[in-house]
């Protein structure tokens, strides 16, 4: 949020009180407001001229027909290669955001060219964020899942993404919270190794504030200079973090939020049983929870894909759910 200090504070704090007692004020209040002015830089231009102008006008277009009005939203993109596993997770969060009054915007066309596909989760989330009413948005990837229906997420805000790690922690600064990737077990998150970057499949962000949009920006400007890899996106966003250190905060949340035992949102990634088949891990799950079996098996009957042409019709993951 904007700085609370007017520009006539340094001025009176400069106001002898005493031998040297402006001194720490006065050097607390510059950094202040050169944290201020730097909060507010305007991002670089950016051309796009990498951008699929048919897609771009299509995505605007459904974002005009169908105004993303609700307090808070779900945004998921999915790639070309998570397209077996979407059609596991996308009912779940169709349903998920009905019960509880989120708009959830889905997206599978690619509105770059040129680029790794991944990029095209920034570059949707700067046309929604552009275009929404939302107070805040919950941006996830196609291998999580909400893994429990009757608990919201917007709690995350306060618990997690406002939470205060000292008195004068200034929490209303964040504009982004992403849970830490951290080691499951480990004794200090100091400790080298132990935490590394944002888990980039669940981050919320103050959607409200045009400032959540810079910085989405600024990480969509890396994608010419980002290592080619799968890590690009999380790379991309830690170096926006570097130069944005109070705007985008990290939070050991594993128990919760980014693993497949999470309780609030599962994330599934590589693991020794299941190698790198997320479907079949993440329809191993399924089988387990049969709420959530019985939500997919609906959607995946003929003719209700809410991939649409995007997606192929697979059998449902358990006959018997």
């Amino acid at each position: 949020s904007r700085s609370h200090l007017e520009l006539g504070t340094c001025e009176r704090l400069m106001q002898p009180r005493g031998h040297g007692a402006f001194r720490w004020p006065l050097i607390m209040c510059i950094t202040s407001l050169g944290l201020a002015r730097r909060l507010y830089d305007a991002v670089p231009h950016d051309p796009m001229d990498d951008d699929d102008a048919p897609a771009v006008a299509r995505v605007r277009r459904r974002l005009q027909e169908g105004p993303l009005n609700a307090t808070y939203g779900v945004v998921l993109v999915v790639l070309p290669s998570e397209l077996s596993y979407a059609e596991l997770t996308v009912p779940l969060w169709s349903e998920y955001c009905a019960r509880h009054g989120y708009d959830f915007f889905l997206q599978v066309e690619q509105l770059t060219t040129g680029l790794r596909p991944e990029w095209n989760k920034p570059r949707t989330l700067i046309e929604v964020l552009e275009k929404s009413e939302w107070r805040y948005a919950l941006v996830v990837h196609a291998n999580t899942l909400p893994a429990n229906l009757k608990k919201g997420w917007e709690y995350v805000v306060k618990a997690h993404m406002r939470h205060k790690r000292y008195k004068n922690d200034e929490t209303g600064h964040r504009m982004v919270f992403c849970p830490w990737d951290c080691e499951e077990e480990y004794e200090d998150h100091a400790r080298e190794g132990a935490c590394s970057g944002p888990v980039v499949s669940s981050c919320v962000f103050w959607a409200k504030k045009s400032r959540s949009l810079d910085l989405v920006r600024l990480w969509y400007l890396n994608r010419h200079t980002a290592v080619a890899s799968e890590q690009s996106l999380k790379q991309a966003l830690h170096k926006v973090k570097d130069e944005n250190w109070d705007q985008i905060y990290y939070k050991d949340v594993q128990k919760e939020i980014g693993r497949p035992r999470s309780s609030l949102l599962a994330t599934f990634a590589y693991d020794d049983k299941h190698g790198w088949d997320l479907r079949a891990h993440i329809g191993e799950y399924l089988a387990q929870h049969q709420a959530h079996g019985k939500i997919v098996n609906a959607a995946m009957q003929p003719g209700k894909s809410l991939l649409g042409k995007f997606g192929k019709t697979s059998p449902p993951v358990r006959s018997d759910l």
